[in-house]
C-alpha cells in the first residue's frame, strides 16, 4: 500500500492516462511534436475540469474501502466502505475499533447526531449558504441542566493547503451555545469531497468554560490508496 500525498497520486494518473492517449496516436503513426503538446494539453484540461466538476458538485461520499488517512494529532483511520444515507465507515488503525461519520466529521455515537440526522442530511449536497439549526438538552457548561442551541452552516468553497496536498473543500461551521450560561463554541472542519473526509479541524471557545480534555485542532498528512484502487 502506497502513501503518497494526494497530489502526486493525481499527477501519477494523470501522466499515465496522457501516456495511453500518446501511445494511440504513435500506434497509427500519426503522432508528431505539435498534436503531442496539443494531446499533452487537452488530457490535462479535461483532468481538471473534470475533478472541479466533481469537487463543486457538492457530492458527499465515502473514500474507497480500505483506503487510509492519517491526520496531525496521530490518528491513522481505515475506511471500511459506505453505509447507507451518506453515512461512512471507519475503523481506527491501530485499535480496529469501527465508528461512523457523516459529512466527514459528525459522530454517529452522538445522540445529538442521531436525533437529527434526518435534517442534517438535507445539507447535502453541499452547498454554500446551506444551514439548519436545531434545540437539545443537557447539562451546561457550569455544570448545571440547561438548554443548547445548534447550527450547521456551509460557509465557503475554497482550497485548504494541509500537508496532504491542496485540496478545495467546503467550509463547515458548527455553533453551539447554551441559553442559561451563556457559553458559546466553534467548530469548523473543511470537507473534502476529492477525499470524503474532512482534512482539516479547528475548535474555538468563543466564551465560557474551555472543554475538557479540549478538542485538539490537526490537518490530514497523508492518503493512503488501497493496492486495487
Amino acid at each position: 500500500m502506497a502513501a503518497y500525498p494526494l497530489r502526486r497520486q493525481l499527477g501519477v494518473r494523470m501522466s499515465l492516462f496522457k501516456a495511453i492517449v500518446a501511445a494511440v496516436y504513435w500506434k497509427r503513426g500519426t503522432l508528431t511534436a505539435r498534436k503531442a503538446r496539443r494531446v499533452l494539453c487537452m488530457c490535462s484540461g479535461l483532468i481538471l475540469v473534470a475533478q472541479a466538476a466533481a469537487a463543486q458538485s457538492g457530492e458527499v461520499r465515502c473514500p474507497s474501502t480500505g483506503t487510509q488517512l492519517s491526520f496531525s494529532e496521530g490518528t491513522t483511520i481505515e475506511s471500511l466502505g459506505d453505509a447507507v444515507g451518506f453515512i461512512c465507515r471507519f475503523k481506527n488503525a491501530r485499535t480496529a475499533r469501527g465508528f461512523d461519520r457523516i459529512l466527514g466529521h459528525l459522530d454517529l455515537s452522538s445522540p445529538l447526531i442521531k436525533a437529527n440526522l434526518d435534517r442534517i442530511r438535507t445539507l447535502i449536497p453541499l452547498q454554500v449558504g446551506k444551514g439548519i439549526s436545531f434545540v437539545g438538552t443537557g447539562a451546561d457548561n457550569l455544570g448545571g441542566n440547561g438548554t443548547w442551541s445548534y447550527s450547521i452552516s456551509v460557509e465557503k468553497y475554497e482550497a485548504v493547503v494541509t500537508p496532504a496536498g491542496t485540496l478545495q473543500s467546503f467550509l463547515i461551521l458548527w455553533v453551539e451555545q447554551s441559553f442559561g450560561s451563556g457559553g458559546k463554541w466553534e467548530r469548523r472542519w473543511w470537507y473534502s469531497p476529492q477525499v470524503g473526509y474532512a482534512v482539516q479541524v479547528e475548535f474555538k471557545t468563543i466564551h465560557g468554560n474551555p472543554p475538557k480534555p479540549y478538542p485538539p485542532n490537526y490537518q490530514l498528512t497523508t492518503i493512503r490508496l488501497p493496492q486495487s484502487a
